[in-house]
């Protein structure tokens, strides 16, 4: 934080696992639609994002920072880095056999600090591939597949804001804990999130649940997404292992495997059920047009 001294006060250290929920406190947009920059790519989000926590937790702190306008990338991106070395070193605390790994997705090994560092802000945050000024920005994972987060080029440096959707997540997270599973509201509200506005993330998430409906092994699982993606198979494994554990962290996946299978959950089991009657009516929809 030594870069970014007039944020240190945002980095604060929790004294209680309470006090790390989500609060919308006073989030505003400010990136709108037709100043963002951002172009993210598409398709699933990689594998290696295993957790939306600790993104979502970014996001409240973009909404802090951003109260008076957006900030520079690199402000926020110095300030969430030093927020999530934090959080990973309180929430280490709280882990156990039962409450599993909470730190999660946060950097964490200080003997490779940099690396640690690197894939959080790749896929956590994002990954932002910098352009020529004022134009269009290269942009990928979550918090830009969500279009919760906009870019835009102010006195010829790259900004980052919340959106009007950014805000509307945080609204919908308020007091969501690091804890998981997550109480079905707050997983609903999510779910429908990025089914509105990060639907490349939402339909690989929907087809993963379809698949995991019949209760596949995970060599099973592995070689359905690869076929299915076209992708190779470290790439599918990947893939598989990133939205499991997110699906388990929402409790649409039971935690441990039946038999050596998965399973879903009631909730999950009944999320399926409501995506199934959705298409199937979708389907008749457009035979009878």
């Amino acid at each position: 934080m030594e870069r970014n001294p007039r944020w240190v006060d945002l980095v604060r250290v929790p004294s209680t696992i309470e006090e790390m929920a989500i609060s919308y406190s006073m989030a505003k947009a400010t990136v709108s639609g037709d100043e963002d920059v951002s172009t993210p790519d598409g398709g699933a989000i990689l594998g290696l994002h295993n957790r939306d926590w600790p993104t979502i937790k970014a996001l409240e702190l973009l909404g802090e920072m951003t109260n008076s306008g957006s900030v520079l990338c690199s402000d926020f991106y110095d300030a969430a880095t030093a927020s999530g070395w934090m959080l990973g070193d309180v929430l280490k605390k709280y882990e156990s056999k039962g409450a599993g790994k909470l730190s999660a997705l946060l950097p964490g090994n200080r003997e490779k600090a940099k690396a640690a560092e690197n894939n959080y802000r790749s896929f956590a945050l994002g990954w932002i591939k910098q352009s020529d000024k004022d134009e269009s920005v290269k942009t990928s994972g979550p918090i830009f597949s969500w279009a919760t987060a906009g870019l835009t080029w102010r006195h010829g440096e790259l900004h980052i804001g919340l959106t009007e959707s950014g805000v509307s997540l945080l609204g919908g997270m308020t007091g969501l804990m690091p804890t998981a599973p997550h109480p079905e509201d707050k997983a609903r509200f999510f779910l429908s999130h990025i089914a509105e506005f990060g639907p490349d993330d939402w339909l690989f998430f929907r087809k993963l649940l379809s698949e995991l409906a019949l209760s596949p092994t995970r060599i099973e699982l592995v070689e359905t997404i690869t076929n299915s993606q076209q992708a190779t198979e470290s790439v599918a494994a990947s893939l598989v292992q990133g939205y499991v554990a997110r699906g388990r962290e929402w409790g649409l996946v039971e935690q441990k495997q039946h038999e050596n299978r998965y399973a879903l959950t009631l909730f999950g089991k009944d999320h399926v059920s409501d995506l199934i009657a959705f298409n199937d009516d979708l389907s008749h929809r457009k035979v009878s047009l």
